[in-house]
């Protein structure tokens, strides 16, 4: 992964999530993520009776995009589209609690909440891009 894709990574904690809903309907939320690496991996908390999980409570994935680094002062984005799927799996949740709970302290107090959730989102597509630099500085997959 390139090194100026994981310090954006890094440095934000909120993003922006947009999924359709079951209606067909967009919606688009601000919310704290967290990530791994290998493989390259987006994870949300939220709860089961978000609009966002709509459309994932009969089991499937749903197709969905996200937005890292909106910041007029920086002007370094990442923008993604793939899948989104809610982690159901114990083992793959105490993963994720390591890794979404050092980036985000403050949601652990919700962990037990019986309607909290994890969403796993998949990038199939991103493209980041850097407008400091001159020419702009695109890395695309």
């Amino acid at each position: 992964m390139n090194q100026a894709i994981l310090n954006l990574l890094n440095k934000e904690r909120v993003s922006v999530l947009s999924v359709l809903l079951p209606d067909g309907r967009p919606h688009a939320a601000a919310m704290h993520y967290s990530f791994v690496v290998e493989p390259f991996r987006f994870y949300f908390q939220t709860t089961n009776t978000s609009l966002k999980a709509q459309g994932l409570q009969s089991g499937g994935g749903i197709r969905a995009a996200v937005v890292v680094g909106t910041s007029e002062v920086d002007w370094v984005t990442l923008q993604m589209h793939g899948s989104l799927c809610i982690v159901t799996d114990r083992v793959e949740l105490e993963k994720i609690y390591n890794v979404h709970y050092v980036k985000n302290p403050q949601a652990k107090q919700y962990k037990n909440d019986p309607e909290t959730i994890f969403l796993e989102f998949a990038p199939g597509w991103w493209r980041f891009t850097d407008f400091t630099t001159q020419p702009e500085t695109v890395i695309e997959l």
